[in-house]
């Protein structure tokens, strides 16, 4: 991802969450030396984002989404374990994330990559209040070599 993306970067937000990032929040982490962002191109427009911190062997997925009129065709399977091949051969040992209680679609996209449910955050979404699920993918988990 580069600032130019980040306006295309929004609109697949926007239309993927209620309380999508703004253009500031993907600026600030394209400046933080830890971040790591990808976007996934299919027919020439910005389909899919990837932003994570990166900090020694452990990669922390802050945010991910798959434009909804593009989603149910394998393209954030296929990004993911995209992603998470080229940082395991970086040497990546830990990946983490969190995500919404009620999201089973996405539950079930980072169950498929080898994540596991390692906790749960009472009340973690401001805007309702919901519960986050934490998830740990171990450097043995998942789609090896992806």
């Amino acid at each position: 991802m580069t600032f130019a993306d980040v306006p295309a970067v929004c609109r697949v937000g926007q239309r993927a969450f209620p309380d999508a990032w703004i253009a500031s929040d993907y600026e600030g982490e394209l400046g933080q030396p830890t971040s790591r962002s990808w976007v996934l191109v299919a027919e020439g427009d910005i389909v899919a984002y990837l932003v994570a911190s990166r900090v020694m062997d452990e990669l922390q997925i802050l945010h991910i989404a798959v434009d909804p009129r593009a989603q149910r065709r394998g393209l954030g399977r296929r990004f993911l374990a995209g992603v998470l091949g080229e940082q395991r051969r970086d040497g990546m040992a830990l990946a983490t994330l969190e995500v919404r209680a009620s999201n089973v679609p996405a539950i079930g996209l980072y169950a498929s990559a080898g994540f596991v449910q390692v906790g749960r955050r009472k009340g973690y979404y401001r805007n309702n209040g919901e519960d986050a699920l934490l998830m740990n993918l171990e450097p043995t988990s998942g789609s090896e070599g992806a």
